[in-house]
């Protein structure tokens, strides 16, 4: 299909010119998206009194509280879920997070972020679709393949194609890189406890847990518009092409044979600035390189003969040593020694 052609890796390397530093916001809008599972938490108590809010009558007074104040003064029936039983659900999805990421790695290298970051859209927002009919029919184990299983393959996927993808376009600062990502996995929370919330007042008032059901489905709904910005965004190295804000480090140039090694590095930078710790690297590639330019040396031996008594019997030694040349000297044995 013609749209799915579009998730290509070949349509995703940049063009020359391209500025490297609109990478990070694509890959933001996929973690500040996946960080909701950090927020998890704010749904715990209001799926522990799905079935008591649902028995509720529609003229009851109760109904007129707010959501959190209708959740604690309400007593969760016996049909209801407990909060242990809930917390499975978190569990179950950081646990498809690591195995998705784990399996799925090798693919992500082959197929490239784009398609990825559209997997983990598709999977991450489906898990909230299925997740709310796991909540409005009351089926735990719709919840667990939603949310959990579905919704876990998706923060896998999406937690894994931004960070490689911007290593790659910050090789000369992958702190940097790394951590621009893990700031929007760990501040999607701070966006998504506050909006959560706000859906539970506004549904609140719907009958047989509505309330859930009218916070996941929008939630589902923002999430993908969101992530799939960050899909059609994303662009990937041309290795050789010069990219607008990229400057590679420069390598070391090849050290002749003679010529004395440097004990500065020269390095990457917009201004030329030094290599952090690439001085002590560049000093020992020289090095090598000096010995392994330079001629070693052939074996010979030293003879020292003499038909005195006093005088030393022959001894060899090889005067070559590795790639280091070493003083060849004359071998005295115990016996054959001079004597004073």
């Amino acid at each position: 299909m013609a749209l799915l052609s579009l998730l290509d890796r070949d349509r995703i390397i940049a063009k020359p010119g391209f500025n490297r530093w609109l990478v990070p916001p694509a890959a933001l809008a996929i973690h500040l998206c996946i960080g909701q599972v950090y927020a998890f938490s704010v749904f715990n108590k209001p799926l522990t009194k799905l079935v008591a809010v649902s028995e509720l009558a529609r003229t009851d007074t109760l109904r007129l509280l707010s959501q959190s104040k209708l959740v604690d003064a309400l007593t969760a029936a016996p049909s209801d879920w407990s909060i242990p039983t809930i917390g499975w659900v978190f569990s179950l999805a950081i646990v498809f997070l690591g195995l998705s990421a784990a399996v799925f790695g090798a693919w992500l290298d082959r197929v490239g972020p784009r398609k990825a970051m559209f997997a983990s859209a598709v999977c991450f927002a489906g898990g909230f679709f299925v997740g709310s009919a796991g909540v409005y029919y009351h089926q735990y184990w719709l919840l667990l393949a939603g949310y959990g299983v579905l919704g876990g393959i998706g923060l896998g996927l999406g937690y894994i194609s931004p960070v490689s993808t911007l290593i790659k376009w910050f090789p000369d600062k992958p702190g940097m890189a790394t951590g621009l990502a893990i700031m929007g996995f760990g501040g999607g929370a701070m966006i998504a406890a506050p909006l959560s919330v706000k859906l539970m007042n506004i549904f609140h008032l719907m009958h047989n847990g509505l309330s859930m059901t009218g916070t996941y489905v929008p939630l589902g709904h923002t999430y993908i518009i969101y992530m799939l910005v960050g899909v059609f965004t994303v662009r990937l190295t041309n290795p050789g092409v010069q990219h607008r804000g990229f400057f590679p480090a420069e390598q070391p140039e090849r050290h002749e044979a003679g010529a004395p090694c440097s004990g500065r590095a020269s390095g990457g930078g917009r201004r030329g600035r030094t290599n952090k710790g690439g001085a002590a690297t560049a000093i020992a590639d020289c090095w090598r390189s000096a010995m392994a330019s330079s001629p070693r040396p052939r074996a010979s031996t030293v003879a020292a003969t003499s038909p005195s008594r006093s005088s030393s019997r022959p001894a060899t030694r090889s005067c070559a040593s590795g790639r280091r040349a070493v003083a060849c000297r004359p071998i005295f044995t115990r016996s054959s020694r001079p004597r004073t």
